[in-house]
């Protein structure tokens, strides 16, 4: 008997294939080994089993191994045996970047807020070299913000926290938009205001604002943020 998640490659001969049953999750071998089996006689049987569709979360394969011949059984246990292999996930991660521009030089000084802008990117490949499959994985990325010197840290690069805005809308074309409320995130990364729902949730007859973030932690679990209103959010 072996688990339905390793299929045999092959079928040995004199042997046939049947499932235990619909929703058991081992099938059955049936395999003529000799007839007779002579004393001292041994017969070899090689399976071969298809390993490239165990999920990523399963422990450990069973195999059970049962003979039944005229003979009698000295005990329960004569003729059946049970192998139990551990699986370990093990997988050979690289990963290539390059940037789109090489150096950046930050030449001008009090300029408008569009010169002091610098736009760029970098292209990473992920390669896993295996063996085993990989289901999920997550990069890390540091960079620095300060360059210290004689003079002391001196901030180069400004990084905000994600953020949710609500505005009023314009009654008149020629109006713009104008800022109400401005809902601040707490992580970078987090994907604060990935999803968005107003809904009454407390039956007061006033909207309440629920902010999704779905990658607020590194268990890959997210949060939601509730924000009640009270005829302005608070």
């Amino acid at each position: 008997m072996f688990p339905r998640v390793v299929p045999l490659l092959h079928l040995p001969e004199n042997c046939q294939e049947k499932p235990a049953n619909d929703s058991s999750s081992f099938s059955i071998l049936l395999c003529e080994v000799g007839n007779p089996l002579l004393k001292n006689e041994t017969r070899y049987i090689i399976l071969e089993f298809d390993t490239t569709s165990i999920p990523l979360d399963m422990e450990a394969l069973n195999y059970t191994f049962e003979t039944e011949s005229v003979g009698e059984k000295m005990s329960e246990e004569d003729g059946r045996a049970e192998i139990f292999i551990p699986l370990t996930t093990v997988a050979d991660i690289s990963i290539i970047g390059r940037s789109s521009q090489r150096n950046f030089y930050l030449q001008k000084q009090n300029k408008s807020e569009v010169d002091k802008i610098y736009s760029f990117s970098h292209v990473y490949e992920v390669t896993n070299y295996g063996p085993s499959p990989v289901d999920q994985i997550k990069l890390t990325f540091k960079f620095p913000t300060q360059i210290v010197s004689e003079d002391g840290c001196m901030t180069f690069l400004r990084v905000y926290s994600p953020e949710v805005f609500i505005f009023d809308f314009p009654l008149q074309e020629e109006q713009s938009l104008v800022i109400r409320i401005e809902l601040i995130g707490t992580q970078m990364g987090e994907y604060f205001g990935y999803s968005i729902c107003v809904a009454d949730l407390n039956n007061d007859g006033l909207d309440d604002l629920v902010v999704g973030a779905p990658q607020y932690s590194l268990e890959q679990s997210g949060t939601i943020l509730i924000y009640r209103s009270t005829g302005i959010f608070n």
